[in-house]
Parts: structure tokens; sequence; C-alpha cells
């Protein structure tokens, strides 16, 4: 396929994956009383004082809530000054903020509060899904299958549940599946960058690098590369779970 026509076809398999779980977030968004019942905040959970403070006509939820409030909570504090304190009567700080890269991408670092931190979980989200569904489509295009495979991504309930709650799912399939493009179009370092990413964005996606790695060593017959496809996105998830236990015990 031309290269002009690949890419009309990613970027179309782009918009239907971002405006399939953009329906799917205004519809949610609908049903619980606002764009803030996205994160489903719980009205007895230890954070619901600092989310109120931070976000004053949320629409709680009964009980302890879901995972979108404490992607919010790290947002606002990424780097673990205030908020590991405050959960930690009901969560593991240790393991919360294992999962680092969706509030920090969602936050630009920390820089947003409020309702700009929370549309910024919304729009990575809804752009995971595209980043994803294009992904799957040029995985697709690479070993000569119908791109409509995508659709596979775009129209799965998993990918919906994690746009709709604002969990870090979505951002680390994306991830691990551009991983999997880009591997297949040989750029192992854009590969190995896409999976180290994708392993702070969710631990268990580190299984993607597992799979590569096997398959760089078996098919490709590359041993060094298939090392470095597993021991760098290792590494760097043991790297952040140093470092951020360090600084919660400092504080």
């Amino acid at each position: 396929m031309p290269i002009a026509a690949r890419h009309r076809t990613l970027l179309k398999w782009f918009l239907v994956g971002v405006v399939l779980a953009a329906i799917f977030q205004v519809a949610q968004a609908n049903a619980l009383g606002g764009p803030t019942g996205l994160i489903h905040a719980g009205d007895r959970h230890p954070l619901a004082d600092l989310i109120r403070s931070e976000l004053p006509d949320v629409a709680f939820t009964e009980g302890i809530g879901h995972d979108g409030q404490l992607f919010y909570a790290i947002g606002l504090d990424p780097l673990g000054r205030f908020v590991p304190d405050q959960m930690v009567a009901a969560e593991s700080p240790s393991y919360r903020y294992r999962r680092i890269l969706f509030p920090v991408v969602a936050s630009l670092g920390g820089l947003l509060d409020g309702e700009a931190l929370l549309w910024g979980m919304i729009v990575v989200s809804a752009l995971s899904v595209g980043v994803a569904t294009a992904a799957a489509a040029d995985i697709a295009l690479r070993l000569g299958i119908n791109p409509a495979v995508a659709l596979a991504v775009a129209l799965n309930p998993g990918v919906w549940m994690s746009a709709r709650l604002l969990t870090a799912d979505n951002l680390a399939l994306a991830l691990g599946l551009a991983a999997v493009s880009a591997l297949l179009a040989r750029k192992e370092t854009l590969a190995v960058v896409c999976l180290a990413l994708a392993g702070l964005a969710k631990e268990p996606a580190l299984a993607f690098a597992a799979g590569l790695a096997g398959y760089t060593w078996w098919s490709l017959d590359e041993r060094k590369s298939a090392a470095a496809t597993v021991l760098v996105p290792g590494a760097s998830l043991l790297a952040w779970m140093a470092y951020k236990d360090a600084v919660v015990r400092s504080q």
C-alpha cells in the first residue's frame, strides 16, 4: 500500500477509536451527573475532601468509588508529597503510584488541577483508544490482514470500560500495540520506548515486552534485541518503583 494511502487508513481508524470512546464517555457522563462523574469519586473514600476541594460540583458515587478518583488525585501530586498520606487509610500508595504515566500525561506533569486535570484525563483516555485502534490497523496491514480487525479494539468492552472509568488501561494498551507496530516496522528502539512507557502506565502491560522478546529471539533470531525488549521496560519500572517508594517514605 502506498505510504499516503496507509496514512489515510490509519487516520481513519484513529478517528473511529476516538469518536467511539467519546460517545461512551458522553453517555456515561450524562448518566452520572456530568463529566465529574467519570472519575467515580466515592463519598466515603478518604480522598473525597481533596477531590471536592478541586471539583466543588463533583458528582459523588455512593461508597468507596473507583480507580478514576485515584488517578485524578495522583495527577494532582505526581511526586507523592501529600496524596499518599490522604489515601493510605483505604489504599496502598506504593501500589497506586506504580501506575504513574496516565496521571502524569493527563496533568502535564502535575501542572493541571481542578477541571483542567479532569478534562486532561478524558482527552488522554479517548486519544489512547484512537492510538490503539490505529496501531491495530497498522499491525493488520503489515501482516497482510484486513485493517477492519481494528474494530476488535475499538469495540472491545474492556476498552469502553476504561474510557468510561478513566483508568490507565487504554493508555497501556495503546503503547503496547504501538510497540508491536514499531517492531514489525523494524523500529526496535521505538518499540522498546513504547514498552517501557506501557509498563509505567500499567505493569501487566509488560506482557507485551515478554511476548515481543520471544518473537525477536525465536522468529528474528536477534538475541541482543530480544534482551533489550524485555530488560529495558522491566528496569524502567523497577527504577520508578524504587524512586517513588523512597519519596513516599521520606514524606
